[in-house]
């Protein structure tokens, strides 16, 4: 039979392998420094329409009234005294030490899935009379509560958001991921199968959209390892969030735009997205021209070497009719070369379409003939290869 583990209590009992002597919200965490200990808080009660938002920032040591500093928001997925746990308080704490206002949000069962999100919002367009930049605001988010975080954080509206930290934790399923928002995904490899085995599926899932990532994997980390592991390396990984945020987080904001990358070209392709993946294959080489760069070596995504061996690869996937899209696309953009004549040829042939196989075999002979610019060796492999389709397919 299998158990069904409601989110908070998963998030608890996963937890509880603290030492029994001090429970797992009397734990502080493992990288502690002397400033922690002047941080100042405020708490704030916020009365919207049937609702209120209950939170409390914890401000740098140098923060004066009137400025805006960029912010982290810790997520709660439900756990009501949360923001009590000596563990977010430490960490609240840390972050305010390292130039971050940290916010602590209370939450409960019922608006679970919605609280970090109201939160979010009500920084973004409300900030200012906090010293929150609504412009510069992350979130961090552990176990349980990264299930009711994850669509929060990918909702496109939050545009504002920076980056987000997800530690040790996994949504059971994710509709929607977007390629702008960084994010820092912490595994520890001590923990159980199941939750690694949804953050090592999310990763192949996010390969696939080029999403910008950091990957840390604590190979002898437990669930919890900011409070259960005292050693360098837990201090390490804890240390490399705080820089991932400075980083993301102290940049100017501005308009993000998708990044064709040659994954998510071919993702595209495969999900027949063709008028997207040409538009914006175009834009990227009219760029490269224009800047200068060479279309072959460094600069690898418009190149015609690039998009020869995404044909192929879909040749040998069996997805011939995306082939022929690549080589044809190929041959559009770059009509000098004579390979994109020939690849464009073997498109046809693995799609079973001979007669238009043997006319681009035949375009290939005619081009070359004509062709000085290309080495005796290459014109020779061609001259082979059209050959050779000709005589097979030809009637």
């Amino acid at each position: 039979m299998q158990k069904k583990i409601i989110t908070t209590l998963l998030f608890i009992s996963l937890f509880i392998i603290a030492a029994p002597s001090q429970s797992v919200v009397e734990r502080p965490i493992v990288w502690q420094v002397p400033e922690m200990n002047l941080i100042q808080q405020e708490g704030y009660v916020i009365k919207q329409q049937n609702d209120t938002l209950s939170f409390t920032c914890y401000y740098p040591i140098n923060y004066q009234e009137g400025q805006q500093w960029p912010t982290v928001v810790f997520a709660n997925g439900g756990i009501e005294d949360l923001p009590r746990w000596r563990v977010y308080q430490d960490w609240a704490k840390l972050m305010a030490t390292q130039g971050f206002i940290a916010i602590l949000h209370h939450s409960n069962r019922e608006n679970r899935f919605e609280r970090l999100g109201q939160v979010l919002d009500y920084c973004h367009e409300n900030g200012v009379e906090m010293g929150v930049d609504g412009q510069k605001i992350g979130v961090w988010a552990c176990s349980g509560n990264v299930t009711a975080a994850f669509p929060q954080i990918m909702n496109e509206q939050r545009s504002y958001l920076r980056a987000a930290a997800l530690y040790y934790g996994m949504p059971n399923s994710i509709q929607h991921i977007k390629q702008d928002l960084p994010l820092q995904i912490v595994r520890a490899g001590l923990d159980s199968y199941s939750l690694n085995r949804k953050i090592d599926e999310f990763l192949q899932r996010a390969l696939k959209v080029d999403l910008p990532l950091d990957f840390v994997n604590y190979l002898e980390g437990y669930h919890g390892f900011d409070i259960l592991n005292d050693t360098p390396r837990s201090r390490q990984i804890m240390q490399q969030t705080v820089a991932f945020f400075n980083l993301h987080l102290s940049e100017e904001p501005k308009l993000r735009e998708e990044i064709l990358t040659g994954t998510t070209f071919y993702e595209m392709v495969i999900r027949g997205d063709w008028d997207r993946a040409t538009t914006q294959m175009k834009t990227i080489l009219a760029n490269d021209k224009a800047a200068g760069r060479p279309f072959r070596g460094y600069y690898r995504v418009a190149d015609e070497t690039n998009l020869n061996w995404i044909g192929y690869h879909l040749m040998r996937e069996g997805l011939n009719k995306e082939a022929i899209f690549v080589m044809q696309l190929n041959h559009t953009l770059f009509p000098e070369s004579p390979n994109t004549y020939d690849s464009l040829a073997d498109a046809y042939e693995a799609n079973e379409q001979p007669t238009k196989a043997v006319e681009w075999a035949r375009k290939t002979l005619q081009f070359i003939r004509n062709k000085q610019d290309i080495s005796e060796r290459q014109r020779n492999l061609l001259l082979e290869s059209a050959n050779d389709k000709i005589k097979r397919l030809g009637k």
